[in-house]
Order: structure tokens, then C-alpha cells, then sequence
């Protein structure tokens, strides 16, 4: 019979056993928010209880795709088995360490589109790893935790802090200031934006840089050149001003079609 964690990536094994609490996880998330420096760019939601951090470039502009996302109350979605009925993973052998501050929680490492994720039961003990994308992803911190000094974790946080995030593509999101929707949020309104803009063909042939507003993509702009490009994106924002869609009203409320039964 084959041990438990035989067919398990030797990356999620890695990753499992430097973060195997949600202390180290935290721990981890902090020591990689001091390796990048002025380059991290920390987002919160739920009352600081979700956490996710971006790479920030040298100007300001920032990655769109997290680095790391964090939750310090339990699972940000939901896991459905490939095979057989939903059920508690069992129990983890072993003392629950004696750790402060342990309780139910979840840390997702990054690389574009893929992910490793370690989710913690409510004593702050790993429940379980899940994966998106192939059974590479992050085959490179396998290396770079068996090398270097200090506590797996640590070790663990150099490695985030040299992946190469920026390199899954050229989009870059502004914000002077923080906005509900966030970097991630934005990007994808700007993206949307710029998908119809090149569907109807308003943005011209050609290589071309584009820019659009993240609150509404109303703001769409195109040229040959980053520079000009910006430039007239700036003048055009602050001539629009765009702001979020308004909700619409509820619609009136219509007949009641139930029928009482006596």
C-alpha cells in the first residue's frame, strides 16, 4: 500500500511542512511584506482579516495578480473532490504545536493564473492542500527551501520575493488611492473595457499601448507610445471623472401568484 502523500507534488509537500500553521503562514506573509520592501502592495478586506499582496514596480504601477492571498477566519472559496462525497479531512497525526494566535485559516501562493493553497483547521493546524494548474507549479521552491539559512518559512519568503510575478503579462494597474474593488478588481474592469474597445474596432490596427479607468471603463485610450498613451488617458479621466455604476432600483414588487390552501 502506497504511503498517503505518494502521488502529492514534491512543491506542495515543500510548502506544506514550512507553513504547517497558520502561525508560520502569518509569520511567512509578514517576513515576505519586509523582503519586497517599497515593491509590496498589501490589500484588506473583512476588517484586516483577508489579506492579499501584489508586487508594485519601481513607478508605482502595480502587478495586477496577487503574490500571496491570506485569510485569518477560514476558506476563501470552496473545494469540491474530484472523486467520492464531500467530507472532514482526518485528523493530522501528532501534538497540536503550542503556538499563540492558532486558529482556522487559509494562505494561497501565486504564480499568474496557478496557485498552492494550504488551508488550517480551527486549532491553526494544515487540514489540507489544494492546487490549480499543473503539478509544476512552484516546482522551484523544492531547491530554494533545501539551500540558504534561516527557518523553512523565511527561506520560503525569499523564494516569493524573487518569483518573477510580472512576468505573466505587460498590464499594470494605478492607485493613488485604495478603491473597494481593488487592484485585482480594476484590472479586470480595464480589461473588459478594452476587450469591447477592440471587438468593435476602436482602437485601430497595430501594436498599440492601451489604458482604461478601473471604476467604470468608460476611459479608454490607445496610442503607439506608453507615454503618450498615459498622457492622454490622465487629461481624459480627469475630464470624465468616472465613478462607479450606480445600482439600479429593485424592480416594483408584482402580484402575489401564491395561492392559500385551506
Amino acid at each position: 500500500m502506497a504511503p498517503p502523500d505518494a502521488d502529492t507534488p514534491a512543491a506542495v509537500l515543500a510548502i506544506r511542512s514550512a507553513l504547517h500553521t497558520n502561525r508560520h503562514a502569518q509569520m511567512f506573509f509578514d517576513m515576505l511584506v519586509g523582503e519586497l520592501g517599497q515593491a509590496a502592495y498589501v490589500e484588506t478586506a473583512n476588517g484586516g482579516k483577508v489579506l492579499r499582496l501584489f508586487r508594485r514596480d519601481d513607478d508605482g504601477w502595480i502587478v495586477p495578480w496577487p503574490l500571496v492571498s491570506m485569510s485569518l477566519t477560514g476558506r476563501l472559496g470552496i473545494v469540491i473532490p474530484l472523486t467520492g462525497p464531500m467530507g472532514d479531512p482526518e485528523p493530522r497525526p501528532g501534538p497540536t504545536p503550542k503556538l499563540r494566535g492558532l486558529g482556522p485559516g487559509e494562505i494561497t501562493l501565486h504564480d499568474g493564473s496557478w496557485s498552492l493553497t494550504v488551508t488550517y483547521r480551527d486549532t491553526g493546524v494544515w487540514m489540507e492542500t489544494s492546487r490549480t494548474g499543473p503539478v509544476t507549479v512552484h516546482g522551484g521552491v523544492v531547491s530554494a527551501l533545501e539551500q540558504g539559512q534561516g527557518s523553512p518559512f523565511e527561506r520560503l519568503a525569499r523564494y516569493m520575493a524573487r518569483l518573477d510575478v510580472a512576468a505573466h503579462g505587460a498590464a499594470r494597474v494605478l492607485l493613488p488611492e485604495p478603491i473597494p474593488q481593488g487592484a485585482a478588481g480594476s484590472w479586470l474592469v480595464a480589461r473588459r473595457a478594452l476587450n469591447e474597445s477592440l471587438w468593435y474596432g476602436e482602437m485601430g490596427p497595430g501594436p498599440m499601448w492601451m489604458a482604461a479607468d478601473g471604476y467604470s471603463g468608460e476611459v479608454r485610450i490607445a496610442s503607439t507610445t506608453r507615454e503618450d498613451t498615459l498622457s492622454r488617458w490622465h487629461a481624459a479621466v480627469e475630464r470624465v471623472q468616472p465613478r462607479p455604476p450606480v445600482p439600479e432600483a429593485p424592480p416594483e414588487p408584482g402580484p402575489d401568484f401564491v395561492r392559500h390552501i385551506e
